[in-house]
């Protein structure tokens, strides 16, 4: 009997031993209190995440380490932890240096000899606390982002669209998720091009293009799109995250310029040639003058030839000087003018380079309307408004009832 009773004995001490072992080299801070409320001890990964060391930690007072949002709680759980529940909690500290921080506790009602002790895991969650703090700033960037982010799985199809995708598309979150973008091919886009990009993709280079789209209610649109894989720990590819942007306005501005340019190019060559051809007439208009001025020797049929050929060379010059208007070089500067002016050179320049029959009808007198303005441009404008109503004029057969 006494062998047995040395034996259990010696169990029991070597048990002991072991828990005050694993007790005090826990990473986590262990602590166990009495029902009540009092401290029994502490490991020193407990003080040691509070900034004590452990002769410090058990010379104060526990329930001052609480912050005020973690001290309303404290009787309430010691109270299910008493009843026999295992609670797992997060609550906030006081470090010795001053500051807050976030901890979760897992705590247990255990027996130590005849007495029952709560047994608290103390663990501190900062980093992960600071981890979820970025996720949701990332969260909320990704939803409020300007462009559209987009990410597939590594066979395309669609896990996550930003609201911006739907603003952009007309496709809601849940319309979206397990499609493959390819619902947003307008179908302009060849087959080689759709390989280059998966293949690029496929081989952990981001890939940039354009894709010319298709909304859900058949409008389309113009997308600047960077697509890159997105990589596990290992360096596998586990899925493709997309950035695009709505470049259709972009676009429409540039195809503007362009034109621009190309009318300016036109221009130029315009200027050019009536340039010549203005000191070519300037010459022919000097020797008919010559001719007109000593006329007495031609006969009536040769003087009306004459005066034909003179009239001809003067619409000829004033042609060419609407031209030279025209193609001038546009500048900044303005002036006052006379839209009386601007709009008897646009209908004289449609009179001579139209076959169409014009009836001019100027509605105010010259001097009634004067605006500070470019006077090229204004032309332009002019210009621009007459050419497009003749060409919105539908061609008709005229009657003896027009």
């Amino acid at each position: 009997m006494l062998k047995l009773i040395n034996e259990s004995e010696a169990a029991l001490r070597e048990s002991e031993e072991r828990y005050r072992s694993l007790f005090s080299k826990a990473c986590e801070g262990i602590m166990l209190m009495t029902s009540a409320g009092k401290l029994v001890s502490v490991n020193e990964s407990f003080a040691k995440m509070h900034g004590y060391s452990i002769d410090e930690i058990r010379a104060i007072n526990l329930h001052t380490l609480d912050a005020p949002c973690s001290r309303q709680l404290v009787d309430e759980r010691i109270s299910r932890i008493l009843s026999g529940e295992s609670i797992t909690f997060e609550v906030e500290h006081y470090h010795k240096d001053g500051y807050i921080f976030p901890l979760e506790v897992s705590s247990s009602l255990i027996s130590i000899g005849t007495e029952p002790l709560i047994q608290s895991f103390y663990r501190d969650i900062s980093e992960r606390k600071q981890v979820e703090r970025n996720l949701r700033q990332l969260s909320q960037a990704v939803d409020q982002s300007p462009v559209t982010v987009v990410i597939t799985d590594i066979n395309g199809s669609i896990e996550y669209v930003n609201p911006k995708f739907s603003e952009m598309t007309g496709y809601s979150f849940t319309e979206a998720i397990g499609q493959n973008p390819s619902i947003l091919s307008s179908g302009t886009k060849l087959p080689e091009e759709y390989k280059e990009l998966w293949d690029t993709i496929k081989s952990g280079k981001e890939w940039r293009g354009v894709f010319h789209n298709k909304h859900k209610n058949g409008s389309f649109f113009w997308e600047e799109a960077h697509i890159s894989p997105i990589t596990d720990e290992n360096g596998t590819i586990t899925n493709f995250l997309a950035f695009k942007e709505n470049i259709t306005e972009r676009r429409r501005i540039e195809q503007q310029l362009q034109i621009r340019q190309r009318m300016d190019s036109i221009g130029t060559l315009v200027g050019g040639i009536a340039h010549d051809f203005n000191n070519i007439l300037a010459a022919l208009k000097g020797n008919i003058d010559l001719l007109s001025m000593s006329n007495e020797n031609f006969n009536e049929k040769q003087k009306r030839f004459l005066d034909n050929v003179s009239m001809s060379t003067n619409r000829a010059v004033d042609l060419i000087g609407q031209f030279q208007t025209l193609s001038a070089v546009r500048s900044t500067d303005t002036k006052t003018i006379d839209i009386h002016d601007i709009a008897e050179e646009v209908f004289s320049l449609l009179e001579q380079t139209t076959d169409w029959l014009i009836k001019k009808e100027i509605k105010f007198n010259k001097g009634e309307f004067l605006v500070s303005a470019n006077a090229g441009e204004l032309h332009q404008v002019l210009l621009n408004l007459a050419t497009n109503s003749l060409h919105a004029i539908e061609v008709r057969e005229i009657t003896n009832n027009d």
